[in-house]
C-alpha cells in the first residue's frame, strides 16, 4: 500500500496556495492534472491585467467561456493600465457581475507619461464594477487627474461614496497633484475607509476653492467662505484611524486639511508625517486636533525643519491622550520639542522614536524625557550612520587577561525622585535603543570619562523591567587622546565649536566601556533583559569576567548581538548555549 504524502491532499495544497506567488501557483497548476483542478483556481484568485490583445482574447469562445467560470473567483485585482484594455473594460460592463461576487482588493498602476486622464477614467469605472465588495484600493501613478477627468466632480463623488465596503486606501503619484484633486480626494471618500496613504507633491500655487466656483458652485455663491463652506456641507465622518498625507499643504491648509480633519476624522488615531505648511495656521490645525481628533494617540514627524518649529510644541500640546511619538530625518533643534513632551504628554507617552541627525543627541535633552515620562515604555534615539568597523578605529582589541576590583553593585531598589540618578520610567521602560552622549572639554581626563561611564551604568541599572537593550558610542579615546580626539565635529544644533591641538571639540559620545572595571555590576538588577546589542559601540572590551558575570547575572538573556571578537563568540556557544550571539550584528 503506497503512502499518502501531504501533497496528495487538496486542501493541504490550497493552504499551500493561499500564500505562494501568482507565477509560482501558475507553475503549480502545469504539474499534473489533479494539481491543476487545485491551483487552477487559486491562480485566479490573484489575477493580473496588462498590455494584452484583449481583441483577439474576446473573439475566442474558450477564453469568454473561461472568463466567465474564473472571473467570480478572482478575490485581488492588478492592472497595468495601457491602451488596449479599454475594449476589456467595455466587456465587463456590458456584463454585470463578473467580477463583483468576491473582487476585494484592486491594485492599478499606470507610468504612461502620455496619457493625462486616461488612467483615472479608467479607474473610476472599475471602482464602479467592484463597488459592492472592495476593502482595498491600491493605486499608483504617474499622474493623478481625478477632477480632470469628468466635465463634473459627481461621477467621482458617486463612484467613491458607493464604495461601502472599503477598508484602506493609498494613492501614489510622481508628478505634481492639484490642490482640487486632492480635496476631491478627502471630501469624497468613503466612510467605512480606516486606512488612508495618499503619497504626492502638491502644485501649491493651485486653490482649490477657484476649481469650485467654475464647477461646481451655484453662480449666487462667490465668495471664499461661501464657496468653502458650499463643498465641504454635509460631509460625513469616516472610520479613518491611520493617516498619511502629502508632505506639503502650503496654501490648501484651510480649503483642504483643516476642515478634513475637522468634519471626517473623529476617530483618527495615528497621523503618519505631520506635513508642511505656513505656521501661521499652526493654531488652527492645534485647534481642531484639540476638539475634533480626540483619539489621536500616535504622531510622526519625518522632519523637524527650521520654519515649522514653533509648529511641533503647539500639535503635541493639543493632542491630549498622546502615546506614541516618532521623528525621523533632519531635526533643527529639539528642545521646544522635548519641553512640550516632557511638559503636557509626560504622563500619558509610551513610545518615543527619535532618530535621524540634529540637536537631540548632542544635548541632555534624552536626560528630560527619561526624568518626566513615568509611563515610558519604549525609546529609541538612535542616529542614521555607517561604521567602518574594519578601519581599525574603534576596533574591539586583544581581550582583557584581568580585571582590577569590584566594588559592591548597586542596589537594585527603584530610588527616590529626589536622587541625582532618579528616571521616571524606572518600572516601565521596557525596549531601550540609545547612544549615550557624555560630556567633555578640553581639561577632560580619562579619571573624568571613566566617572561618567559608572555613572551611566549606574542610572541604566534603575530599568529594572527592561528587556531589551541597544546601546552605541563612537569614540574610545582616553585621555590625552580624548583632548586631540578627531572624531568630533560641528555642532548640529548652532555650531559651535572649540579648537584644541587644532582639531574640532565638542560636547560628543565618548566610549562606554562595557567592562566590569568601569560600572557593568551596576546593571545587576536587569534580571528581565532577554536581548542586548552592543554593535554600535567601538570599544566595548569585553573580557572573560564580563561573560561569567553577565550569565550569572542576567538569567533571562536570549540574544547577544554586535560582538567583535571571535573569541567572545566561542565562549558563549560553548558556555552559554540558551544565548544567540551574533558576529558583527547591531540587531
Amino acid at each position: 500500500m503506497s503512502k499518502v504524502s501531504i501533497f496528495d491532499l487538496p486542501h493541504i495544497l490550497e493552504l499551500i496556495g493561499h500564500n505562494l506567488p501568482w507565477r509560482d501557483i501558475l507553475s503549480s497548476a502545469r504539474v499534473c492534472y489533479s494539481w491543476n483542478q487545485v491551483f487552477g483556481p487559486l491562480a485566479w484568485r490573484n489575477l493580473e491585467l496588462g498590455a494584452f490583445d484583449y481583441t483577439k482574447l474576446l473573439a475566442e469562445s474558450t477564453s469568454l467561456n473561461l472568463l466567465a467560470d474564473r472571473a467570480p473567483t478572482v478575490h485581488s485585482l492588478t492592472i497595468r493600465y495601457a491602451e488596449p484594455m479599454w475594449a476589456f473594460l467595455d466587456y465587463i460592463d456590458g456584463h454585470p457581475g463578473l467580477f463583483s461576487n468576491n473582487l476585494t482588493r484592486l491594485t492599478m498602476t499606470s507610468k504612461d507619461e502620455r496619457s493625462y486622464d486616461h488612467p483615472a477614467r479608467m479607474l473610476l469605472r472599475w471602482l464602479n464594477i467592484a463597488k459592492d465588495h472592495l476593502e482595498h484600493l491600491d493605486v499608483s501613478f504617474h499622474r493623478l487627474a481625478m477632477a480632470s477627468a469628468f466635465s463634473t466632480p459627481d461621477t467621482v463623488q458617486t463612484s467613491f461614496l458607493s464604495l461601502h465596503s472599503l477598508r484602506s486606501m493609498a494613492l501614489q503619484c510622481d508628478s505634481l497633484v492639484q490642490g482640487r484633486d486632492l480635496a476631491m480626494i478627502l471630501r469624497y471618500c468613503p466612510e467605512s475607509l480606516e486606512f488612508l496613504r495618499i503619497d504626492c507633491p502638491i502644485r501649491e500655487t493651485y486653490d482649490p476653492v477657484g476649481f469650485w466656483r467654475t464647477v461646481q458652485a451655484p453662480a449666487t455663491i462667490n465668495s471664499e467662505a461661501a464657496l468653502l463652506e458650499f463643498f465641504w456641507r454635509e460631509a460625513t465622518p469616516t472610520n479613518i484611524q491611520t493617516l498619511q498625507l502629502p508632505c506639503s499643504f502650503r496654501k490648501n491648509e484651510l480649503t483642504t486639511l483643516i476642515p478634513f480633519l475637522r468634519l471626517r476624522c473623529p476617530k483618527l488615531t495615528t497621523w503618519d508625517g505631520v506635513p508642511l505648511m505656513r505656521p501661521a495656521v499652526g493654531i488652527n490645525l492645534a485647534q481642531v486636533l484639540s476638539t475634533s481628533c480626540l483619539q489621536l494617540e500616535d504622531i510622526k514627524f519625518h522632519d523637524v525643519s527650521v520654519e515649522m518649529l514653533a509648529l511641533y510644541p503647539q500639535i503635541i500640546r493639543s493632542c491630549h491622550g498622546l502615546k506614541s511619538l516618532t521623528i525621523t530625518g533632519k531635526v533643527h533643534d529639539a528642545k521646544d520639542v522635548v519641553q512640550a513632551v516632557t511638559q503636557s504628554q509626560a504622563r500619558t507617552i509610551t513610545r518615543i522614536r527619535w532618530t535621524g541627525s540634529g540637536g537631540f543627541h548632542g544635548r541632555m535633552d534624552m536626560e528630560e524625557i527619561l526624568r518626566s515620562c513615568s509611563s515610558l515604555e519604549r525609546l529609541e534615539t538612535t542616529f542614521s550612520q555607517t561604521y567602518n568597523f574594519f578601519s581599525g578605529q574603534g576596533a574591539a582589541g586583544a581581550m582583557w587577561s584581568k580585571d582590577g576590583p569590584l566594588e559592591a553593585p548597586m542596589p537594585t531598589t527603584v530610588p527616590e525622585p529626589s536622587s541625582p540618578y532618579f528616571w521616571a520610567c524606572g518600572a516601565t521602560l521596557t525596549h531601550l535603543d540609545v547612544t549615550f552622549c557624555l560630556q567633555k572639554s578640553a581639561t577632560t581626563t580619562e579619571t573624568n570619562v571613566r566617572d561618567q561611564v559608572e555613572l551611566t551604568y549606574r542610572k541604566l541599572g534603575q530599568l529594572c523591567a527592561l528587556v531589551q537593550l541597544r546601546l552605541g558610542c563612537r569614540c574610545r579615546c582616553y585621555g590625552r587622546q580624548l583632548v586631540n580626539c578627531k572624531h568630533f565635529e560641528i555642532d548640529a544644533v548652532n555650531g559651535d565649536v572649540n579648537s584644541v591641538g587644532g582639531y574640532v571639540v565638542e560636547d560628543r559620545d565618548v566610549i562606554l566601556d562595557m567592562s566590569l572595571n568601569t560600572g557593568l555590576a551596576h546593571l545587576a538588577g536587569l534580571r528581565m533583559l532577554r536581548s542586548l546589542s552592543i554593535g554600535r559601540i567601538q570599544g566595548h572590551r569585553i573580557g572573560y569576567a564580563e561573560l561569567e558575570w553577565m550569565q550569572e547575572n542576567w538569567p533571562a538573556l536570549q540574544y547577544f548581538g554586535g560582538v567583535r571578537n571571535m573569541r567572545i563568540v566561542d565562549w558563549v556557544e560553548a558556555n552559554w548555549p540558551s544565548v544567540r550571539v551574533l558576529y558583527m550584528d547591531s540587531l
